[in-house]
């Protein structure tokens, strides 16, 4: 199958962004929000490979299963921070034709703490897979 692109008029996606821009209520700035907090780049046998974000300090990672990866960030967090804040998101290599699919949930949250689980596998069989995966963690706020 054939992917089919199209174009959208500049004049077009400006307008969209400015009346979304209007729209959308203005918060107080935070320092941890519209930024990674956190990010980690884990290997297939659950090494750490990389770590960062504006927010963090250091980081641990586990393989916990086949396919299952525990990571431990250390930093300071927005003391405000509570579970449904952190908003994760991953990606994983695949050893299968080049791609594999990753899930990345919140385990817990502290000020000092965000401990995140990445769970990767083969989208054809379903099944777990050993892949070296990445996350990005930001930090939202509620809608009002």
């Amino acid at each position: 199958m054939q992917a089919k692109f199209f174009t959208i008029p500049i004049a077009a996606v400006a307008t969209i962004f400015l009346a979304l821009t209007v729209a959308v209520p203005a918060r107080a700035a935070s320092p941890d929000l519209n930024r990674p907090v956190a990010f980690a780049g884990v290997g297939s046998d659950g090494t750490l490979l990389s770590v960062g974000g504006s927010q963090t300090k250091s980081a641990a990672s586990t393989r916990l299963s086949k396919g299952l990866y525990e990571i431990t960030f250390t930093g300071t967090y927005n003391a405000n921070t509570k579970p449904d804040h952190p908003v994760p998101v991953s990606n994983a290599d695949g050893s299968q034709h080049g791609f594999a699919v990753s899930n990345a949930n919140v385990v817990s949250v502290t000020k000092t703490e965000l401990v995140i689980e990445v769970f990767t596998f083969d989208p054809s069989s379903e099944t777990a897979e050993d892949n070296a995966s990445f996350v990005i963690v930001t930090l939202g706020n509620p809608p009002k």
